[in-house]
């Protein structure tokens, strides 16, 4: 069952607001389209080489954009002494998810080779850094630690998608032939997010591959269409009707057959098996039953997972499958499951205002429903979840004082609601 405490911090009219201290750079251009990336360099207090860690905006892929972190994950890592990085990509549907995926990893490499320059080289240690995402970006982080060399010494995944082929979820579906609207082409699929934008609209824009025509960032939700973007995201970020056609787009993927063509373009096949292998290639659960993890000749980085129980759209039976098979493969992981908790739940995460400063853990705050005692979230930077008990290879240098942190793992026979561990560390 949902808790609606957790759904209604989903709505919070702060929820996104971009914090300050940041640099924006181009990290690629491909068909004429730019993609950007935004860097949070770590508080002036730390010194010494510190670890980066580069955030994966989620969004269906096809939504979302790069221009504020989860409202708890900046200020968290930013007291351990993290530089934060936030990369766009490219977005379905005009170009496929492995598009999407080769732009992520192309984001890392311009963080090893950029940050330097950027922050200083006395100030960052590109061989030590950490992959974080939510949702669609929790997908493309489990994804990219396949990919990378050298490959980042922490995963960090937020109730992402592991397993393509999982039929609850419908990406290996495929649309009914012919792919016709379910309703009159004069009928809205969603009035409360546009009245002009047709269903026969939004199909022609599924079907439309062309790479040229690809944003780089778009709205999360419809409730980012009132919210000044502007504003809050320190990016001139007008709604347009194509801004308004990629989120009806996004609103659509759970029509049958809707996720195959968007994120996969059938077309480039020669049918549906073949699409079918590459969903497994797409898939980090598939991908780590093969012989060169099973066998032990190649490794899996350190994976930590944040997940709620009442999660639709991807189930957290996900990420008790594949933290357990991480746990065989020898993976140090870390798993927090928020009972009750709907998907993008953790939005209950919140910072007192100042919103971002200062940046000392006793600053950090209960969220309204904790303050009302309805959510035992963590208090503290270094407890608010069990994530940042990173391992000793990502923490770089020590920081001022000794950090202990004893966790629990969950299982799906070991269900709780309210947090299970516990941090100290002395100022």
């Amino acid at each position: 069952m949902v808790r609606q405490d957790l759904i209604a911090a989903l709505t919070a009219d702060d929820a996104d607001v971009c914090p300050p201290n940041f640099t924006d750079h181009v990290f690629k251009t491909a068909h004429g389209i730019s993609v950007g990336i935004r860097v949070w360099p770590a508080p002036s207090q730390f010194t010494g080489p510190r670890s980066f860690l580069l955030w994966t905006h989620g969004g269906g892929w096809i939504g979302g954009a790069h221009f504020t972190p989860r409202p708890w994950l900046l200020p968290a890592f930013h007291a351990l002494g993290y530089h934060i990085i936030g990369n766009g990509y490219r977005l379905c549907p005009n170009v496929d998810v492995e598009t999407s995926l080769n732009d992520c990893l192309d984001a890392v490499a311009w963080c090893r080779k950029e940050l330097p320059s950027l922050i200083g080289k006395d100030r960052v240690d590109v061989d030590r850094y950490g992959i974080v995402g939510e949702s669609a970006g929790g997908h493309l982080v489990t994804l990219m630690a396949t990919r990378l060399d050298p490959a980042p010494k922490v995963v960090i995944d937020i109730y992402g998608v592991v397993d393509l082929m999982d039929p609850r979820t419908g990406f290996a579906t495929p649309p009914p032939s012919p792919y016709k609207p379910s309703s009159s082409s004069s009928a809205p699929r969603d009035p409360s997010d546009t009245s002009e934008i047709t269903e026969s609209e939004i199909l022609a824009a599924l079907h439309d591959h062309d790479p040229s025509h690809a944003l780089s960032d778009a709205v999360f939700s419809k409730a980012d269409l009132t919210r000044p973007l502007t504003k809050n995201w320190k990016v001139d970020f007008p709604i347009t009707h194509r801004i308004r056609l990629q989120l009806a787009c996004q609103n659509y993927l759970s029509t049958p057959g809707a996720k195959y063509v968007a994120l996969f373009h059938p077309e480039r096949f020669g049918g549906h098996e073949e699409v079918i292998q590459f969903l497994k290639t797409m898939s980090p659960a598939q991908i780590l039953e093969g012989e060169e993890y099973t066998s032990g000749r190649k490794k899996y980085p350190a994976t930590a997972f944040l997940h709620g129980t009442a999660d639709e759209p991807v189930p957290v039976e996900q990420t008790y499958a594949f933290s357990e098979h991480l746990k065989k493969l020898g993976t140090e992981t870390v798993v927090c499951i928020e009972e009750g908790g709907p998907h993008v739940f953790d939005h209950v995460y919140k910072v007192r205002r100042p919103i971002w400063l200062p940046l000392h853990p006793a600053c950090l705050a209960q969220s309204r429903a904790q303050r009302s005692n309805r959510v035992k979230t963590p208090q503290s930077a270094n407890s608010l979840f069990p994530v940042l008990r990173i391992p000793p290879s990502l923490a770089g240098k020590s920081i001022s004082s000794p950090l202990s942190i004893s966790r629990r793992s969950i299982s799906k026979d070991d269900a709780h609601t309210g947090p299970v561990w516990k941090s100290r560390r002395r100022w």
